[in-house]
């Protein structure tokens, strides 16, 4: 074969190693191309291309895998969903609460005492929870207050006593 006809074949080969840039299908490519680049052309520099470009495609994998998480973490459907498993959360509490006080006639001190009778319940807030790092205390908050209780989530925003603090949906008598 010519060489300019095999030059013309190792450019379009440079230009195929752009395609290892797309994130998961790339590194496909850049595997067949890193054959052709090893055992066809044997070129070394075609080689180092073909490696950066996918070292190229697997950081896009990396920095959109991170930022998903993010989204999946605080995105906007995300804290909707957070929230409606924090009033589920305090709807549950408020019923075992009521049923810890027909018991034993009095509410529990704390909700880890209730968590004692009832193991299966969550008392700590999913809010929270899903940045726990940001959170000294990242139960629902509880206060006992001799024939009543306080018990709300700090909402989004995680700041107790904030205009987005979430309180239960129901009130059991």
């Amino acid at each position: 074969m010519a060489k300019s006809d095999q030059n013309k074949r190792l450019k379009k080969f440079y230009y195929l190693s752009l395609l290892c840039l797309i994130p998961g299908f790339g590194i496909l490519i850049g595997i067949v191309l890193l054959v052709y680049a090893i055992f066809v052309f044997r070129n070394v520099k075609l080689l180092f291309t073909i490696l950066l470009a996918m070292a190229g495609g697997f950081l896009l994998i990396k920095v959109d895998s991170y930022y998903l998480e993010q989204d999946v973490r605080y995105g906007k459907d995300a804290e909707n969903a957070f929230t409606l498993l924090s009033a589920n959360g305090l709807d549950a509490i408020v019923q075992n609460l009521e049923l810890y006080k027909l018991r034993y006639q009095q509410y529990p001190d704390s909700l880890q005492q209730l968590e004692k009778v009832n193991p299966e319940l969550e008392i700590r807030d999913p809010l929270l929870r899903r940045n726990a790092k940001a959170h000294k205390f990242i139960n629902f908050y509880y206060k006992k207050d001799g024939d009543k209780y306080v018990l709300f989530s700090a909402g989004v925003d995680g700041i107790p006593n904030t205009a987005d603090d979430i309180y239960p949906r129901q009130t059991l008598k």
